[in-house]
């Protein structure tokens, strides 16, 4: 079943000071985004396209103009059917590979447009050596208007399907070859297999962030570390 995407408005004392140091680290780079500059996931990387494609690759990729921050905004620019690529997908095997569990990055958020006449139905795929082979369990519903819409998916196992022929989660997430985003309506199904479609995607922001509930809980964590020291002191 898919979900449909919602509209973005466009966008102890040495273990308390390091859970602290950890958390506006976050913050930080949440408010203003952090460019990786490796060749491995970063936790709270963020692939603007401003300076490129970024390594992505896939369904005829280009830079368009007119992102989510307004006609100036480069953003990367997918279009798949007759003359070009024949399914829809956007694939990166650089910054977006490489140890995600140990990076601390358990889920990831972008924004995206559907230019097209046609519903696609958005999926994370990641691809790592021995056959593995996961996908979302759910799509996300991306309507055929133009808009722009800010978008997450998680990449913990219970959000995930294995559609590969090897089911070790651990290992996927401790060393991913490949990362895509590719449009697989119906059922989660292994790559090459999802049906030919024409249109044209917009992706923006592409970020690497912990899931929402593992932020409240280090931040939980770290006030109430902080408040025991107060205490003790």
């Amino acid at each position: 079943m898919a979900q449909f995407a919602k509209v973005s408005r466009v966008g102890e004392q040495s273990g308390t000071l390091s859970i602290m140091r950890n958390m506006r680290s976050w913050f930080v780079i949440s408010a203003f985004g952090f460019i990786s500059l490796g060749r491995a996931v970063v936790f709270g990387q963020l692939d603007t396209f401003a300076s490129g494609l970024e390594n992505w690759a896939g369904s005829s990729p280009a830079l368009g103009l007119g992102g989510p921050a307004g006609g100036s905004d480069q953003y990367l620019r997918l279009q798949s059917g007759p003359g070009f690529a024949p399914k829809m997908a956007a694939r990166n095997q650089v910054q977006w590979t490489g140890n995600f569990a140990g990076a601390g990055v358990s889920a990831v958020t972008l924004n995206v447009a559907n230019f097209g006449t046609s519903v696609i139905e958005l999926r994370v795929a990641l691809f790592a050596v021995g056959g593995l082979e996961y996908t979302s369990t759910t799509s996300t519903s991306i309507a055929a208007d133009g808009q722009w819409r800010s978008i997450s998916f998680s990449l913990a196992q219970s959000a995930l399907t294995s559609v590969g022929a090897n089911t070790n989660y651990a290992a996927l997430m401790a060393g991913v070859t490949n990362f895509q985003f590719r449009n697989n309506p119906g059922a989660p199904s292994g790559s090459g297999t999802q049906p030919n479609f024409t249109g044209i995607m917009g992706l923006d922001n592409v970020r690497a962030v912990p899931e929402p509930s593992t932020v409240l809980a280090l931040g939980f964590g770290g006030l109430m570390l902080r408040r025991r020291f107060r205490m003790s002191a």
